[in-house]
């Protein structure tokens, strides 16, 4: 059976399984059969057949179009009626319909209309409440909910109970009639029941405090809205049924009396049952963030400058390193977000932030948000996607996102483009242009806000790229934006400095030496970082420094160089240089021309050092077996070997060992270089033998020279 606006009362299954004295039924159908159907004498109010509270009744809707009339009074202190009306065993295509009118028949009771909302399972029935105005008598007119559909071969059967509201607010579903929360169950208990709450803000309350409990017993989720008294709606949303309270607390510009809605959504059946009770809280509190008042900096648009306050934020990032004053701020309601701005007139550049809070709640999270100017609009509807095409994540260099997007974004009806943030954003260095902007980076805390260093305090922290001239935003908040906590503050620092790495000075992605991915895992394709990686041949073969820096979070280095000895075997031993002090270890993973790990090393020490630490790779055993092979040849790529031709190139990524930490100052400096290269396979490797352990010391352990030692002699190795 399928159930429309059904209210379950207990009361209601105890109708049906009644004495006998409860179940005479009356059949107000005469027994005249017309066409195949038994047609009744109700045509309205006047002649309505009479019910009885709790007495079942049966019907047939036959010919097509057919409607009952019923009449039942309700009494003084009775304020609603149940209705229960279904074919109890039979499919049928009758949608019943109940509806209730005044004693007239004509003046139809506000919404107190309902059918089955599943016209299609063959199956119909409506159990629900209706108000019931005043004592008197009503009209209850049941029939097809299209008039268009009958049944001669089946009945259906009514059963009516007049009750009492349990709701004590009651009646309160107008801003007229609202009522305080008052801490007592509240219950949506007939159809069109909305309850309207009451609560006055003080002149510097910015936040409402606003808690709902709807039981877990409860059959449905409540539907909610916030309104001014000038009934502009601040805001809606549901609260499902749950074990414990839902804290909706939330910043509001709004001063003086607000009215919060509960209801249920169309078609939702009533429920009055005890245990259904919601309770709501309602309050209001002041703000207790400084960068909040008087206007918040939720908003891009309302951003607290770095600089602080001014008509044109003096934050600037013009070239030259800049670190800003320490803000403090608290993450005070669900949803807040405290944006932070500084202008970049200079790129590329690195920003870096840290933002630190003592033991919470709330999950710290941190954004950084730059623009794409290259992706200009008007407002933000104009910035679901960028103005990028795209065919996978991996070709979305900002947003790390390929989407479906909008025949609007499109120039065809189908197409594929990079995510944007749904922000359009002025350029302040740019008066009256508006670009889209794009989350670069997300981090947030991953143990949870209770964990703390051993200072006290959990600390989030990035640094990521500037990649273009324009708005910097960084962003603070809790990470699924439902915690939150007025009571901890914290703090942010936040510098910006040019970016030190030449090889990624430049504000064409193309001529950087990594594709800008700050989220790399185990399969993260490498071939977008390969296609920028900078030829140092020259480098290599004359045996100077190669220099660079892992200037940001994630941040990459590439490079390649053709083969040191082409159709031949050789030894390589590297130099390296491990900077200092710096938190920064570097590792060097070099790569076949297919990217296959060929070899891999960093620095083994303590890190961060006192000064630089210069260390060689390759002079060693076995487990520094580096080499270039004479198998390595041009068109290996494609399955064929051909003596090592000149053009087979070895690559070398360089990236910080864990990804976490980068160093834009100049200690952060890393080096390396070809220190020498030895003819044929080093004397710790080898392409020929085997590899025997046996315990004696003595006992040769060889490797193998091409492809197969990657920093360890494999065991039983046999050619």
């Amino acid at each position: 059976m399928r159930i429309a606006t059904a209210w379950f009362l207990s009361f209601t299954l105890a109708l049906l399984g009644c004495s006998s004295s409860k179940k005479t039924s009356v059949v107000p159908d005469a027994a005249t059969p017309a066409g195949g159907c038994v047609v009744d004498d109700s045509k309205g109010g006047d002649s309505a057949v009479a019910l009885q509270a709790g007495v079942k009744v049966s019907g047939q809707i036959c010919p097509r179009g057919d409607q009952d009339f019923y009449s039942i009074d309700v009494e003084a202190g009775m304020n609603l009626l149940d209705v229960n009306l279904a074919y109890p065993s039979s499919l049928t295509k009758v949608n019943l319909q109940v509806q209730l009118f005044q004693a007239d028949g004509v003046t139809a009771v506000p919404d107190a209309v309902a059918s089955d909302t599943n016209a299609s399972d063959g199956r119909s029935a409506v159990v629900t409440t209706f108000a019931i105005p005043q004592p008197g008598r009503y009209i209850l007119r049941v029939g097809d909910a299209s008039n268009a559909a009958g049944d001669n071969m089946n009945l259906y059967v009514l059963q009516v109970a007049p009750a009492v509201d349990p709701d004590t607010h009651e009646p309160n579903g107008t801003a007229a009639l609202a009522k305080a929360a008052d801490g007592q169950p509240g219950f949506i208990s007939f159809v069109g029941d909305t309850d309207v709450y009451s609560v006055t803000l003080a002149p510097g309350d910015g936040i409402l405090s606003f808690q709902v409990n709807n039981p877990a017993a409860a059959t449905a989720a409540l539907t909610y809205s916030i309104a001014d008294s000038t009934g502009k709606v601040l805001g809606t949303g549901q609260v499902p049924p749950a074990a414990t309270p839902l804290d909706l607390t939330q910043a509001t510009s709004a001063t003086g009396t607000l009215y919060v809605t509960f209801g249920h959504a169309d078609g939702v059946a009533p429920d009055r049952r005890p245990e259904a009770g919601y309770t709501v809280t309602l309050g209001g509190r002041a703000e207790t963030d400084a960068n909040e008042v008087p206007v918040r900096n939720d908003t891009p648009a309302t951003a607290t400058c770095l600089a602080g306050p001014a008509a044109t934020c003096a934050a600037v990032f013009s070239g030259t390193a800049v670190t800003f004053k320490t803000q403090t701020g608290a993450i005070g309601s669900r949803g807040d977000r405290d944006v932070f701005l500084v202008r970049a007139t200079s790129a590329p550049g690195v920003v870096e932030a840290k933002v630190k809070i003592p033991a919470t709640a709330v999950d710290l999270a941190l954004d950084i948000v730059e623009v794409h100017a290259a992706s200009p609009c008007k407002t933000d509807a104009d910035c679901s996607v960028m103005n990028v095409a795209c065919s996978t994540d991996d070709d979305c260099e900002w947003s790390h996102k390929c989407v479906n997007a909008s025949a609007g974004a499109c120039t065809s009806t189908a197409c594929r483009k990079c995510q944007a943030a749904n922000l359009c954003l002025s350029l302040p260095d740019s008066p009256g242009q508006k670009a889209c902007g794009v989350t670069l980076f997300s981090v947030h805390d991953a143990d949870g806000g209770m964990k703390t260093g051993a200072d006290g305090f959990n600390l989030v922290q990035t640094a990521q790229p500037i990649l273009g001239i324009g708005p910097v935003y960084v962003v603070v908040h809790d990470a699924q934006d439902n915690q939150y906590d007025a009571k901890a503050s914290y703090t942010l620092d936040v510098r910006v400095a040019p970016e030190p790495d030449a090889n990624d000075a430049s504000t064409d992605p193309a001529a950087r030496n990594n594709f800008y991915n700050p989220y790399p895992v185990q399969t993260t394709k490498l071939d977008s970082s390969k296609a920028r990686a900078k030829d140092i041949t020259a480098q290599i073969n004359a045996g100077t420094s190669v220099t660079g820096f892992i200037s940001y979070q994630t941040d990459e280095d590439w490079y390649w160089f053709s083969h040191p000895c082409p159709g031949k075997d050789c030894g390589l031993v590297f130099e390296y240089v491990q900077p200092g002090p710096s938190p920064v270890r570097p590792v060097f993973f070099m790569r076949d021309e297919d990217l296959t790990l060929h070899e891999s090393w960093t620095y083994a020490g303590t890190v961060p050092t006192t000064a630089p630490v210069t260390d060689v790779f390759g002079d060693g055993d076995c487990t520094e077996c580096s080499f270039a092979s004479a198998k390595h040849g041009g068109a290996v790529d494609g399955g064929v070997t051909d003596g090592g031709a000149p053009n087979y190139r070895y690559y070398l990524q360089v990236r910080d060992a864990g990804a976490d930490d980068w160093d834009f100052s100049t200690s952060g400096r890393y080096e390396f270089r070809l220190k020498t290269v030895t003819t044929g396979c080093p004397a710790s490797c080898s392409e020929m033998g085997s590899s025997t352990p046996s315990g004696d010391a003595a006992a040769e352990v060889i490797c193998g020279c091409f492809c197969k030692a990657q920093n360890q002699c494999p065991a039983g190795l046999a050619f």
